[in-house]
């Protein structure tokens, strides 16, 4: 079809029409002007036109642009006779614009009026003018969601929806509850699904997410390849169960017979350490039934077949058929394990169609109990009450014929299917006349469900295409040379049917002078270089980027440089950039040359540089024992640690440095009990100078995004109970980086700043200087888990699993053509100048970015002659690639500067920054009901005058005192040269120390095996090799001392233990006289049940947290809680018997901690309804332990009506 050059004044207003708005030609314009024409030639009410956009900011702007045209031709109207109105008119016209202080009469304007009186007489077109604006508030201007709720409420009873329905913008939880009951159903109680979940890792909301853009479609339209189960997973599990018991009874002899043989194989190929440690994960993988792990060694696995071991035999060497075939079984493991991956990925795919089938009619069934619609909801509403059989016509022909005589559609390149089907429905297939106004090489909102294929068809299907080619923003040269890149191309944007238009400028001059040069590529390629990887070239790119408008502004200073008769200054300078992180690359480069600039964006607030650190800051405070989130806040941008400050920290001396951080810490957890986060963080910020800091560094945009997270935290506070409640909130927020609005990035003062703009976020706005540094940029395609691929005129959501070679094509196809489509909003955002940093990519990068596709090779090529022209450009790069942009530049005369230096600049930049006045917000501040949050170790603290025990959790009072011990001058030591366990060091590192090599422990292996997991923790506290054997020793005294007379941890398999049990215990009522009286009647020795009549704590109302060492289950049931003491009772093993155990229990109330370790297992295997008969406590005194002997190990074992009647006092 071809396009016409749009006129408002003479377009038929019949049929459908598509009409190509190239960016800067006046889109919103034109359809104000043809809402004129409507309302004064046309004579059509201004309620009976349907104005539509796509967004609240869009809709204000079109009402406001649109009452203006209004009001403009009444007031060109007023006093004007009905008699000789048309030569008043003219001659008004011609005073108006010979007149140079006149406002301009508009040339438009002009014609509609005189052809308005030519119809009727000027009172009576000033009458239809001013009744318009009477009813303007009745005006059909509306948002696609806000049409839909009018269509929905004013015919509820045709649309079959509620007669009052509320909207919400949030139905997610709605949603999410119903997909509960579908995992209740059909997932937990399914044993196939509920193992492919767990055994990969499978959410309900990532389920969830990853149909969600399923639902923006006509269920009647979609269609779906996905795999197809066949069932066979039961057998495939038997035959790999039978497999591996099989092949684990030969691993230890395929060791010993590959290590004979590899003397015999290629040494490349066949690297000893790599198929021994094989062989071990084979042994860990197997009984585990992890067969997934063993598809990631399908190379070397596949490496050991006959055939190729054979190839790979050294020349001279034989291998007999016994060592060629001996690992057939491994072969046969693999290809079970491929089949079964095959048979689970159709699972998948199986689960997440069921899970979409359940949703489409619950949800409805739902939206009709509650009467609630989501936005997503009004438009398949009404979608499909249009489709209905019984309703849907009468619907659509009443709509088209009583509602709306004409519908004007905005932004139209950013519709989807079911948008375009309900204006196809209710104005294309009844004949009524549809405007549809958009430009489809600014169609960039993929990411929100925008279709440009949608908007394709639309064209295919309209019945006249008109275009508007002259653009009313940039001067002529720069939009000669935009129009070069693209015209370089006869398909710029790879898809058919999306064509560039050679538009002309209405402006022949710039407004920045000097300004010889629009266009101007800064090569980042220096010296000798002839290419560099994105590591390399990002954080040049935002360097020389800063540079150069330093450079500019510091011309402007010096007045060699001028913007519309003053100076460039920063608030007319942008720089475009794809992500948010690049933006912030750019911004501390601006801030080293003391530019000051602000991010504006779209992007979540949780996906900020700042919500990891805020969210390990809240994680610390809670645990502020944990010296890694310590570690962690410090290095972040909070606390802004060199890593020389943090090695520091490390050393003995710094040790006052850390305690003293802990206690700041604690003094934060504790605000935050009593008076909520945000008092929290206003005490820590106070007292750490965090927000200084970031001033100090002129980080104005960190702190507003710190500020804008603790205010998101206060908020949600009050909705949620408890520290650890709103630590999950904030962690699934960062996870999924929510977005929504109160969730965007909140925007500094940025009037007078450069700006730092994303791409996506830019359309719509203009700039004088636009600066695009990471264009040279290309990111691989990367298939989902299930896609939409557009082909031949079908829409098919297609698994990944089934994805065809031409499905790939065509999905690549779409994201280069979106990434074109996105350069081309960057481009056309310039008023007057444009600066691209350009660059070559290692690994041939660079030949897929889609900028080098548009200036390289002949208007004709395809992307893969394209490409092809890289692979030939010869030895020097470097030379051929800059003789592209300048034999490019060459072609089509454009006034390229090519800069191959690094930017440079002298003298003082000027920033002319008005200063804004602030004042504070004044709010009401939220009520925080009191709840206590403490653990044994805050308790403690009230009975010893120890201040550190609740420092460090895990390492109670006695190993703390272990710091200064005093030795009794007849106990005999041994030599100081001996490295035993009595003489490991003692006190906090130490202990900890212990804890972590116990931790990381697999208690079924020796601990000399597990050296390589153990070397790390050593190193980290700084353990000389020395002691190695002595903690080795430890450790597997501690695998095979008796917890009972039959029973070791070495025992029990790891999937029967839990180590560092994390627990949150809610207490109504925990009180030492309580727990007297519990003790007093417990099976404990009298000594202690005595010294615990001495208890004093003050009474608990809230919560006690805390870590448990170990809890396991052994075979016979029996639940075991477990904890490790570091604590140095003596010198010599006998030191270690039952009475200096007790004593040491009752010096340091571990008794107690005892006790509540044992009510939190206890409610913790109720609630997953495991039956037990009592919790067998058990204090490991490490020092003590020795192998196959009882001695070292603290017993208490709790009965289960004991425990049920302690339980029942703290919940009283």
């Amino acid at each position: 079809m071809q396009a016409e050059t749009f006129n408002a004044l003479s377009i038929p207003i019949n049929a459908t029409n598509l009409i190509e708005a190239s960016a800067g030609t006046g889109k919103t314009w034109s359809i104000a002007a043809l809402f004129l024409r409507l309302v004064l030639l046309e004579r059509i009410a201004v309620d009976k036109v349907l104005v539509v956009t796509f967004t609240n900011a869009a809709t204000a702007e079109l009402k406001t642009r649109l009452r203006s045209r209004l009001d403009e031709a009444l007031r060109e109207l007023k006093d004007l006779p009905d008699d000789n109105a048309s030569a008043l008119l003219e001659e008004i016209y011609t005073q108006k614009n010979a007149a140079e202080d006149a406002p301009e009469f508009e040339p438009f304007l002009y014609e509609v009026l005189q052809l308005a009186l030519q119809q009727e007489a000027a009172s009576r077109v000033r009458l239809r003018l001013q009744a318009a604006l009477n009813q303007f508030d009745h005006a059909g201007i509306f948002t696609i969601h806000g049409f839909c709720q009018r269509v929905l409420r004013e015919f509820a009873f045709l649309c079959q929806v509620p007669f009052q329905i509320s909207l919400s913008d949030d139905t997610a939880i709605a949603k999410q509850r119903i997909a509960a009951d579908f995992w209740r159903k059909h997932v937990i109680e399914d044993e196939q699904r509920a193992r492919l979940c767990f055994e990969h890792n499978i959410t309900l909301n990532d389920a969830l997410n990853r149909i969600q853009n399923w639902f923006g479609r006509s269920e009647h339209h979609i269609q779906f390849q996905l795999a197809q189960p066949s069932h066979a997973l039961e057998d495939l599990h038997a035959q790999l169960d039978e497999l591996a018991q099989a092949i684990l009874l030969q691993l230890e002899e395929w060791k010993i017979s590959f290590t004979d043989m590899h003397p015999m194989l290629n040494g490349t190929t066949f690297k000893l350490p790599t198929y021994l440690t094989l062989f071990d994960d084979l042994a860990q993988w197997l009984p585990r039934q992890q067969w997934h792990k063993i598809s990631s060694k399908e190379k070397h696995i596949l490496n050991l077949q006959a055939a190729y071991l054979q190839e790979k035999t050294k020349k001279g060497q034989v291998l007999s058929d016994t060592q060629l075939n001996q690992f057939a079984p491994l072969h046969r493991l693999l290809d079970l394990c491929l089949s079964l991956k095959t048979e689970q990925d159709a699972l998948f795919d199986q689960l997440h169609l069921d899970l979409y089938h359940y949703l489409l009619p619950n949800w409805q069934q739902e939206k009709q109990r509650v009467q609630q619609l989501g936005f997503d909801d009004l438009l398949t509403d009404v979608a499909k009450a249009l489709q209905d059989e019984k309703y849907g016509l009468h619907l659509a022909s009443y709509l088209s014929e009583h509602m709306w005589q004409v519908a004007l559609i905005d932004e139209f390149q950013d519709t989807d299917p079911l948008q375009y089907g309900i204006f196809d429905t209710i104005f294309r297939q009844h004949h009524k006349p549809v405007f549809l106004v958009g430009d489809p090489k600014q169609a960039i909102y993929r990411f929100r469900g925008a279709d440009i294929h949608a908007y394709l068809q639309a064209k295919h299907e309209a019945n006249r295409l008109y275009t508007l080619d002259t653009n009313r923003r940039t001067h002529q040269q720069l939009v000669a040379s935009i129009n070069a890149l693209f015209l370089n191309k006869n398909k710029p944007f790879l898809l058919d049917d999306i064509d560039y238009i050679d538009v002309q400028a209405a402006r022949a001059d710039s407004r920045l002078l000097p300004n010889d040069t629009p266009l101007e590529i800064q090569c980042l390629l220096q010296g000798d270089e002839t290419y560099l990887n994105k590591e390399q070239a990002k954080p040049r790119a935002a360097l020389y980027c800063a540079l150069d408008i330093a450079r500019h502004l510091a011309l402007s200073s010096q007045g060699k440089l001028q913007y519309d008769g003053g100076p460039l200054q920063a608030k007319h300078i942008a720089v475009l950039v794809r992500t948010h992180g690049e933006g912030e690359l750019v911004q501390k480069e601006l801030r080293k040359e003391g530019i000051s600039s602000v991010i504006l964006s779209r992007d979540s607030i949780f996906a900020c540089e700042q919500a990891k650190p805020v969210l390990s800051l809240l994680q610390w405070w809670q645990a502020p024992q944990q010296q890694g989130l310590l570690r962690s806040v410090l290095a972040s941008d909070l606390l802004n640690y060199r890593s020389s400050d943090l090695m520091r920290l490390n050393h003995a001396d710094s040790q006052d440095e850390l305690i003293g951080w802990m206690e700041d810490a604690l003094q934060a957890q504790q605000v935050w009990q009593q008076r909520g986060v945000y008092a929290a963080w206003q005490m820590f910020d106070k007292k750490r100078g965090i927000s200084a800091d970031f001033l100090r560094r002129n980080d104005k945009r960190g702190l507003t995004n710190v500020q804008q997270l603790f205010e998101l935290l206060a908020k949600e506070e009050s909705e949620r109970f408890g520290a650890a409640s709103l630590i999950q909130w904030l962690n699934e927020q960062v996870s999924q980086q929510t977005h929504g609005e109160a969730y965007t990035l909140r925007l500094e003062s940025d009037e007078e700043l450069v700006k730092i703009v994303t791409m996506h976020a830019s359309k719509g706005l203009q700039y004088p200087v636009v600066f695009c540094p990471f264009v040279w940029d290309h990111r691989d395609f990367k298939t989902s888990e299930f896609n939409i691929v557009h082909q031949n005129g079908q829409v098919r959501i297609v698994s990944e699993y089934c994805l065809s070679q031409d499905d790939e094509v065509s999905l690549i196809e779409d994201e280069r053509s979106e990434t074109l489509r996105l350069l081309y909003v960057a481009f056309t955002r310039a008023e007057e100048k444009l600066i691209l940093s350009c660059s070559l990519l290692k690994d041939n990068g660079s030949a897929n970015n889609v900028l080098h596709h548009l200036i390289a090779g002949e208007p004709d090529h395809s992307w893969e002659q394209t490409h092809a022209l890289w692979a030939n450009a010869g030895k020097d790069k470097r030379v051929w690639y800059q003789d592209l942009w300048l034999q490019w530049a060459q072609k089509y005369h454009v006034n390229l500067l090519w800069r191959p230096e690094q930017p440079e600049y002298s003298g003082l930049i000027q920033q002319q920054i008005q200063r804004t006045e602030y004042t504070a917000l004044q709010t009401a501040l939220p009520f925080y009901r009191f709840q206590e949050y403490t653990s044994f170790s805050g308790i403690s603290r009230h009975i010893s005058h120890l201040a550190m025990d609740e420092l460090v959790p895990e390492i109670d009072v006695g190993e703390l005192q272990d710091d200064q011990v005093v030795l009794d001058e007849e106990t005999v030591l041994p030599e100081a040269h001996e490295f035993d366990i009595f003489h490991f060091q003692r006190g906090t590192d130490a202990g900890l120390c212990l804890h972590a090599l116990l931790e990381h422990t697999d208690f079924q292996q020796s601990a000399i095996s597990q050296s390589d997991v153990y070397a790390p923790i050593l190193e980290r506290y700084h353990i000389d090799e020395s002691w190695q054997p002595a903690l080795y020793a430890m450790i597997d005294a501690t695998r095979l001392a008796h917890l009972d007379a039959d029973v070791c941890l070495a025992d029990l398999p790891p999937e029967q233990c839990l180590a560092e049990m994390g627990f949150v215990l809610n207490v109504n009522q925990f009180t030492a006289a309580d727990i007297q009286q519990c003790l007093l009647e417990s099976h404990l020795p009298s000594a202690i049940k005595q010294a615990a009549q001495g208890l004093h704590f003050r009474d608990v109302m809230g919560f006690l947290n805390g870590f448990i060492d170990l809890v396991c289950v052994n075979l016979d049931g029996k639940v075991y809680v477990i904890d490790y003491k570091s604590n140095h009772l003596g010198m010599l093993p006998k030191d270690y018997h039952t009475n200096a155990l007790n004593l040491a229990i009752n010096d340091h109330h571990y008794y107690l901690q005892a006790l509540i370790y044992a009510i939190a297992v206890g409610r913790y295997l109720r609630s997953r309804h495991f039956d037990f008969d009592a919790i067998h406590i058990r204090y490991l005194f490490l020092r003590g332990l020795q192998p196959a002997s009882e001695q070292g190990v603290w017993r208490w074992d709790i009965g289960i009506d004991e425990l049920d009647k302690i339980d029942a006092v703290l919940a009283s």
